[in-house]
This record gives C-alpha cells, structure tokens and sequence, in this order.
C-alpha cells in the first residue's frame, strides 16, 4: 500500500500522541493543589468550630440519646395482670430521683434459649467524684434481668448510659390530664397509657431539662 507523505506525517502523530503533555499534567497538578487547599481549609474550619462547641455539644448528644433509650425502653412494656411477677412499678426515692421498673418485650428473644420478656429498671446513682459538692450529680443507670423473677428491682446487670445527670422524674396517666407520681400494677392491675419522662442533665454549668413522652406497649387481658 502507497501512503503518501501526509498521511505517514499523520500516522506518526497519532504514535507519538502516548500520554498527557506537560503542559497537561502541569494543569491537572495545578487544579489538584487548588481543590486540596479548599478541601484542607474547610477541614480545618470545621474542626476548629467542633473543638470550640464540642463539649457541650457531645454533653447534650449524650443526654438525648439517654432520654431516646428511656422512652423506646418503655414503651416496650409487656403486662399481663394474671402473672404476678410481671410488675410496672415507679416510685419516688426523693425530690430529685424516681425508679421506674417494668417488664419489656425482648427484641432478640426466640434463639438461643432467651427469655421473651426482661425485667428493666432505670435509677439514678451518685457519681464517685463530685466536680462541685454543692451540686450532686448522678450517673443515669439501667438495669436489665432474665428471665423474670419474683424479686422485682433486684439482680442482673447494671449499665451507666449518662452521666452528670441532675434528676430523673417520672409522672404516669391513663387519659393525658390526670398524672400521678408513682404506680403500682399489684393495686391497679394495669399499666398506664403514657409515661412523662423529665431528665435534668448538667451541661455547661447549668441543669438543662430534657421531657418526652412514651407510650407503654403490650398490654394483654
């Protein structure tokens, strides 16, 4: 085949024509460098606002997460009158600490051999170490047993899920108007449609005071 002598001129360039130019590749160095340096500052930004706001922000997240695991906690409550040793019952201990215990729905029941129900407790417990002996502060505690037993409130395992917490208040109501301050399935024989949850949690020298509302779940006649 004859080529004529444009046509091996074009050949060769497109050989030639391997990778990227310098030029090129100056170019490509050149916009990386920019998008870095944007990236880096914005990274940079960010941490230092999250350094400044941190502690008090990580101190609230912490509180709602413990008030979230108040409430999706009861309202898992499982009741059924005619078994004695399925109980809710809260009390007041003094001005500042309630303990609420109840029996739950397990979500992980069915294998293994665990229990469907749980027996779960929330109270308050003084911490060790006091940053201010004129203001208590307390670690909120959860306690989870099974299987059920007779002695309601006692044995299991205990967990701390906050902490520097100032109160922990609990009202109960069948209706939404009337509340009370305690309640006792063994006299009413059944649990209440909606539970108040107040928790008063210290956050930057000041008691910041979190409510919800739950809602107890299975009630069985």
């Amino acid at each position: 085949m004859i080529q004529t002598g444009w046509h091996r001129r074009l050949v060769q360039a497109r050989s030639n024509r391997t990778g990227f130019t310098l030029i090129e590749l100056s170019i490509v160095v050149l916009l990386l460098s920019v998008l870095f340096t944007v990236m880096f500052g914005v990274f940079f930004g960010t941490a230092q606002i999250a350094k400044k706001s941190s502690p008090r922000s990580k101190d609230l997240a912490d509180a709602m997460l413990a008030l979230e695991i108040l409430r999706s906690s009861i309202s898992q409550t499982y009741y059924h009158p005619d078994v004695d040793r399925i109980v809710f019952y809260g009390k007041v201990d003094d001005t500042r600490s309630d303990r609420l215990t109840f029996d739950a729905a397990n979500p992980v029941s069915g294998t293994g051999g665990i229990s469907i129900v749980r027996e779960v407790s929330f109270y308050l417990k003084e911490m060790e170490v006091q940053p201010d002996p004129a203001e208590k502060r307390y670690y909120l505690m959860k306690r989870e047993e099974e299987p059920v037993d007779k002695e309601e409130g006692k044995g299991g395992y205990h967990y701390q899920i906050a902490e520097n917490v100032a109160s922990l208040r609990f009202k109960y109501s069948l209706n939404g108007r009337d509340w009370l301050d305690k309640w006792n399935t063994k006299q009413s024989r059944r649990i209440p449609r909606l539970v108040q949850i107040q928790l008063g949690v210290r956050i930057g020298g000041t008691v910041r005071m979190l409510e919800t509302l739950a809602s107890p779940g299975l009630y069985l006649n």
